[in-house]
Protein backbone atom coordinates (compact mmCIF):
# COMPACT_ATOMS: atom_id res chain seq x y z
CA UNK A 1 0.00 0.00 0.00
CA UNK A 2 1.37 3.37 -0.99
CA UNK A 3 2.10 5.88 1.75
CA UNK A 4 0.34 9.24 1.57
CA UNK A 5 2.36 12.29 0.53
CA UNK A 6 1.63 15.82 1.84
CA UNK A 7 2.86 18.99 0.15
CA UNK A 8 5.53 20.80 2.19
CA UNK A 9 5.00 24.41 0.98
CA UNK A 10 3.62 26.90 -1.53
CA UNK A 11 4.47 26.97 -5.17
CA UNK A 12 6.10 30.06 -6.67
CA UNK A 13 2.87 31.05 -8.38
CA UNK A 14 0.93 30.83 -5.14
CA UNK A 15 3.50 33.04 -3.36
CA UNK A 16 3.34 35.60 -6.15
CA UNK A 17 -0.47 35.67 -5.91
CA UNK A 18 -0.30 36.25 -2.14
CA UNK A 19 2.28 39.04 -2.58
CA UNK A 20 0.11 40.65 -5.26
CA UNK A 21 -2.94 40.57 -2.98
CA UNK A 22 -0.96 42.15 -0.13
CA UNK A 23 0.33 44.86 -2.46
CA UNK A 24 -3.19 45.65 -3.66
CA UNK A 25 -4.51 45.82 -0.10
CA UNK A 26 -1.61 48.07 0.91
CA UNK A 27 -2.30 50.42 -2.01
CA UNK A 28 -5.93 50.65 -0.90
CA UNK A 29 -5.38 50.94 2.85
CA UNK A 30 -2.30 53.17 3.15
CA UNK A 31 -4.07 56.30 1.80
CA UNK A 32 -6.97 55.53 4.15
CA UNK A 33 -4.56 55.35 7.09
CA UNK A 34 -2.92 58.63 6.01
CA UNK A 35 -6.32 60.33 5.82
CA UNK A 36 -7.22 58.98 9.25
CA UNK A 37 -3.98 60.39 10.69
CA UNK A 38 -4.66 63.78 9.10
CA UNK A 39 -8.20 63.81 10.48
CA UNK A 40 -6.81 63.03 13.94
CA UNK A 41 -4.28 65.86 13.66
CA UNK A 42 -6.99 68.23 12.43
CA UNK A 43 -9.24 67.28 15.35
CA UNK A 44 -6.42 67.90 17.84
CA UNK A 45 -5.69 71.27 16.25
CA UNK A 46 -9.36 72.26 16.36
CA UNK A 47 -9.50 71.29 20.04
CA UNK A 48 -6.38 73.38 20.77
CA UNK A 49 -7.84 76.39 19.00
CA UNK A 50 -11.11 76.10 20.88
CA UNK A 51 -9.29 75.94 24.23
CA UNK A 52 -7.23 78.99 23.32
CA UNK A 53 -10.34 80.88 22.18
CA UNK A 54 -12.03 80.15 25.49
CA UNK A 55 -8.84 81.20 27.32
CA UNK A 56 -8.80 84.56 25.54
CA UNK A 57 -12.49 84.96 26.40
CA UNK A 58 -11.76 84.39 30.09
CA UNK A 59 -8.91 86.91 29.91
CA UNK A 60 -11.33 89.48 28.44
CA UNK A 61 -13.82 88.88 31.25
CA UNK A 62 -11.09 89.62 33.79
CA UNK A 63 -10.00 92.81 31.99
CA UNK A 64 -13.21 94.82 31.68
CA UNK A 65 -14.43 92.78 28.69
CA UNK A 66 -11.51 93.97 26.57
CA UNK A 67 -9.59 91.68 24.23
CA UNK A 68 -5.80 91.39 24.08
CA UNK A 69 -3.75 94.48 23.27
CA UNK A 70 -0.78 94.61 20.89
CA UNK A 71 2.53 95.30 22.70
CA UNK A 72 4.72 98.11 21.40
CA UNK A 73 8.47 98.00 21.01
CA UNK A 74 9.58 100.36 23.77
CA UNK A 75 8.74 98.41 26.92
CA UNK A 76 9.50 94.73 26.39
CA UNK A 77 10.55 94.75 22.72
CA UNK A 78 7.20 93.66 21.29
CA UNK A 79 6.47 91.24 24.11
CA UNK A 80 3.59 91.01 26.58
CA UNK A 81 5.93 89.76 29.29
CA UNK A 82 9.54 90.87 29.19
CA UNK A 83 12.18 88.32 28.32
CA UNK A 84 14.93 87.59 30.84
CA UNK A 85 17.90 85.25 30.94
CA UNK A 86 16.12 83.13 33.52
CA UNK A 87 12.81 83.11 31.66
CA UNK A 88 13.23 83.86 27.93
CA UNK A 89 10.09 85.02 26.13
CA UNK A 90 9.36 84.88 22.41
CA UNK A 91 8.16 87.70 20.16
CA UNK A 92 4.45 88.69 20.51
CA UNK A 93 4.05 86.05 23.21
CA UNK A 94 0.28 86.36 23.67
CA UNK A 95 0.16 82.71 24.78
CA UNK A 96 1.93 83.69 28.01
CA UNK A 97 -0.96 86.01 28.83
CA UNK A 98 -3.63 83.32 28.42
CA UNK A 99 -1.55 80.55 30.01
CA UNK A 100 -3.17 81.11 33.46
CA UNK A 101 -6.50 80.24 31.82
CA UNK A 102 -5.39 77.37 29.55
CA UNK A 103 -2.94 75.76 32.03
CA UNK A 104 -0.92 74.12 29.26
CA UNK A 105 1.82 75.05 26.80
CA UNK A 106 1.05 72.00 24.64
CA UNK A 107 -1.90 73.62 22.84
CA UNK A 108 -0.13 76.57 21.20
CA UNK A 109 0.46 74.85 17.89
CA UNK A 110 -1.13 72.31 15.58
CA UNK A 111 0.28 68.80 15.03
CA UNK A 112 0.36 69.27 11.25
CA UNK A 113 2.73 72.24 11.53
CA UNK A 114 6.44 71.66 11.20
CA UNK A 115 8.56 72.27 14.28
CA UNK A 116 10.09 75.76 14.28
CA UNK A 117 11.66 75.96 17.70
CA UNK A 118 13.51 78.96 19.11
CA UNK A 119 15.40 78.84 22.39
CA UNK A 120 12.64 80.89 24.03
CA UNK A 121 9.94 78.51 22.78
CA UNK A 122 11.94 75.42 23.72
CA UNK A 123 12.35 76.73 27.27
CA UNK A 124 8.58 76.51 27.71
CA UNK A 125 8.19 73.23 25.82
CA UNK A 126 6.54 74.81 22.77
CA UNK A 127 7.53 73.24 19.41
CA UNK A 128 6.10 75.99 17.19
CA UNK A 129 3.66 78.88 17.28
CA UNK A 130 1.40 77.83 14.43
CA UNK A 131 -1.70 79.63 15.72
CA UNK A 132 -1.88 83.37 15.13
CA UNK A 133 -4.00 85.92 16.99
CA UNK A 134 -6.02 88.54 15.07
CA UNK A 135 -3.90 91.43 16.29
CA UNK A 136 -2.52 93.33 13.28
CA UNK A 137 -3.02 97.02 14.23
CA UNK A 138 -5.25 98.32 11.44
CA UNK A 139 -8.09 100.81 11.53
CA UNK A 140 -11.21 98.68 11.90
CA UNK A 141 -9.73 95.53 10.33
CA UNK A 142 -8.55 93.57 13.37
CA UNK A 143 -9.29 93.12 17.07
CA UNK A 144 -6.58 95.66 17.95
CA UNK A 145 -7.02 99.41 17.57
CA UNK A 146 -4.72 101.41 15.31
CA UNK A 147 -3.93 104.19 17.81
CA UNK A 148 -1.33 103.49 20.48
CA UNK A 149 -1.89 104.37 24.10
CA UNK A 150 1.52 104.72 25.63
CA UNK A 151 3.55 101.89 24.15
CA UNK A 152 0.65 99.55 23.41
CA UNK A 153 -2.22 99.30 20.96
CA UNK A 154 -5.43 98.55 22.92
CA UNK A 155 -7.64 95.60 22.12
CA UNK A 156 -11.26 96.22 21.21
CA UNK A 157 -14.02 95.71 23.74
CA UNK A 158 -16.32 92.73 23.42
CA UNK A 159 -19.22 95.15 23.01
CA UNK A 160 -17.57 96.50 19.85
CA UNK A 161 -17.71 93.09 18.15
CA UNK A 162 -21.06 93.12 16.36
CA UNK A 163 -21.12 89.43 15.42
CA UNK A 164 -18.87 87.40 17.75
CA UNK A 165 -19.79 84.09 16.09
CA UNK A 166 -18.62 85.45 12.72
CA UNK A 167 -15.47 87.28 13.82
CA UNK A 168 -12.15 85.41 13.75
CA UNK A 169 -10.17 85.56 16.98
CA UNK A 170 -7.26 83.29 16.04
CA UNK A 171 -6.39 80.51 13.63
CA UNK A 172 -3.81 78.30 11.95
CA UNK A 173 -1.21 80.60 10.43
CA UNK A 174 2.27 80.60 8.94
CA UNK A 175 1.86 80.90 5.16
CA UNK A 176 2.94 83.81 2.96
CA UNK A 177 0.38 84.40 0.21
CA UNK A 178 1.54 87.93 -0.62
CA UNK A 179 3.76 88.16 -3.73
CA UNK A 180 4.72 91.71 -2.73
CA UNK A 181 5.97 90.81 0.75
CA UNK A 182 9.57 91.93 1.19
CA UNK A 183 10.30 90.43 4.62
CA UNK A 184 9.19 86.91 3.76
CA UNK A 185 9.62 84.46 0.90
CA UNK A 186 6.50 84.04 -1.23
CA UNK A 187 4.49 80.82 -0.79
CA UNK A 188 6.54 79.61 2.18
CA UNK A 189 4.68 77.67 4.86
CA UNK A 190 5.07 76.70 8.51
CA UNK A 191 6.56 80.03 9.50
CA UNK A 192 6.39 80.92 13.20
CA UNK A 193 3.28 83.07 13.32
CA UNK A 194 2.00 84.64 16.56
CA UNK A 195 -0.16 87.01 14.49
CA UNK A 196 -2.55 86.08 11.68
CA UNK A 197 -3.06 88.61 8.91
CA UNK A 198 -6.56 89.75 7.86
CA UNK A 199 -5.69 90.00 4.15
CA UNK A 200 -3.10 88.57 1.74
CA UNK A 201 -1.98 92.14 0.96
CA UNK A 202 -1.40 92.84 4.64
CA UNK A 203 1.03 89.96 5.15
CA UNK A 204 4.59 90.76 6.17
CA UNK A 205 7.34 89.19 8.20
CA UNK A 206 5.25 89.67 11.34
CA UNK A 207 1.73 88.86 10.16
CA UNK A 208 1.35 85.64 8.20
CA UNK A 209 -1.59 84.27 6.30
CA UNK A 210 -3.64 81.20 7.24
CA UNK A 211 -2.07 77.79 6.74
CA UNK A 212 -4.29 75.41 4.73
CA UNK A 213 -3.12 72.32 6.58
CA UNK A 214 -6.31 70.35 6.09
CA UNK A 215 -8.01 69.98 2.68
CA UNK A 216 -7.31 73.55 1.49
CA UNK A 217 -8.66 75.00 4.72
CA UNK A 218 -7.66 76.08 8.20
CA UNK A 219 -9.03 75.72 11.70
CA UNK A 220 -10.23 78.97 13.22
CA UNK A 221 -11.42 80.19 16.62
CA UNK A 222 -14.07 82.89 16.95
CA UNK A 223 -14.76 85.61 19.49
CA UNK A 224 -17.77 83.75 20.92
CA UNK A 225 -15.50 80.81 21.80
CA UNK A 226 -16.47 78.28 19.14
CA UNK A 227 -14.03 76.85 16.58
CA UNK A 228 -14.48 75.44 13.09
CA UNK A 229 -12.70 74.63 9.82
CA UNK A 230 -13.11 76.93 6.81
CA UNK A 231 -11.71 77.01 3.28
CA UNK A 232 -9.48 79.99 2.56
CA UNK A 233 -11.70 81.30 -0.24
CA UNK A 234 -14.58 81.59 2.24
CA UNK A 235 -12.86 83.90 4.72
CA UNK A 236 -9.44 85.09 3.46
CA UNK A 237 -8.74 85.03 -0.25
CA UNK A 238 -7.12 83.15 -3.11
CA UNK A 239 -3.63 83.55 -4.58
CA UNK A 240 -2.63 82.25 -7.99
CA UNK A 241 0.72 80.85 -6.87
CA UNK A 242 1.98 79.99 -10.36
CA UNK A 243 1.46 83.57 -11.59
CA UNK A 244 2.14 85.25 -8.22
CA UNK A 245 -1.14 87.10 -8.25
CA UNK A 246 -3.85 87.64 -5.64
CA UNK A 247 -7.10 86.82 -7.44
CA UNK A 248 -9.49 87.16 -4.48
CA UNK A 249 -9.03 89.32 -1.38
CA UNK A 250 -11.73 89.04 1.29
CA UNK A 251 -10.40 92.33 2.71
CA UNK A 252 -10.71 91.25 6.32
CA UNK A 253 -14.51 90.98 6.44
CA UNK A 254 -14.21 87.99 8.82
CA UNK A 255 -11.58 89.71 11.00
CA UNK A 256 -13.00 93.20 11.62
CA UNK A 257 -14.94 93.85 14.84
CA UNK A 258 -17.79 95.56 12.99
CA UNK A 259 -18.79 92.69 10.75
CA UNK A 260 -21.48 94.77 9.06
CA UNK A 261 -19.17 97.62 8.08
CA UNK A 262 -18.54 98.10 4.37
CA UNK A 263 -15.05 99.22 3.36
CA UNK A 264 -13.37 100.08 0.09
CA UNK A 265 -11.96 96.96 -1.51
CA UNK A 266 -14.56 94.61 -0.05
CA UNK A 267 -15.38 91.54 -2.18
CA UNK A 268 -18.63 91.48 -4.15
CA UNK A 269 -21.80 90.00 -2.71
CA UNK A 270 -21.69 86.20 -2.79
CA UNK A 271 -17.90 86.05 -2.40
CA UNK A 272 -16.00 85.18 0.80
CA UNK A 273 -19.06 83.78 2.52
CA UNK A 274 -21.01 87.06 2.36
Amino acid sequence: MRGSHSRAGFTLIELLVVIAIIAILAAILFPVFAQARDRARAATCLSNIKQLSLGVGMYAQDYDETLLFYPGGNNCSWRYICSTTEQPRDYLNWWDVVLPYTKSTKIFDCPSAAAVTTSALAFWGIRNVAIGYNMSPSAGFSLVKNTAVGNNYPGVGLAEVTKPAETILLGEAGHNWNPAATAATFNTRDNRSPSISWSPRNESGSEWGPEPSHADGANLGFVDGHAKWMKLDRFYGVTDVANKKIVLDCNGIWFRPNHDEVKAGDPPAGACGR
